[in-house]
């Protein structure tokens, strides 16, 4: 089994579907659909369900994907010294000028 992240466990908790939970009801769904066996009606319903699980996955990702833009803006990049050196701030001497 997949592992649950923190998000997840507390939408559990919640009584509200993971959204692994939502992918796999997605594609319980879509494989009914193509079966075609099923009535009209429950075509219908069911067509519906799935379009509002894909709303709800869409915006996880869409949270998770701004989730880790922010933590990669947030991580310090490594610093060169030598590629972070302007030589117009310093003299001949090594002293800075401001």
């Amino acid at each position: 089994m997949a592992k649950e992240t923190a998000k997840s466990k507390e939408q559990n908790t919640a009584g509200l579907p993971s959204f692994e939970e939502n992918m796999d009801r997605l594609q319980k769904i879509v494989e009914m659909l193509e079966q075609g066996e099923i009535s009209l009606s429950d075509s219908v319903k069911l067509y519906k369900e799935g379009l509002e699980l894909s709303t709800k996955c869409k915006e996880e990702i869409e949270k998770a994907k701004h989730e880790v833009k922010i933590l990669q803006n947030d991580t310090p990049e490594p610093f060169d010294a030598a590629a972070n050196r302007n030589p117009a701030a310093y003299s001949d001497s090594g002293e800075i000028s401001f």
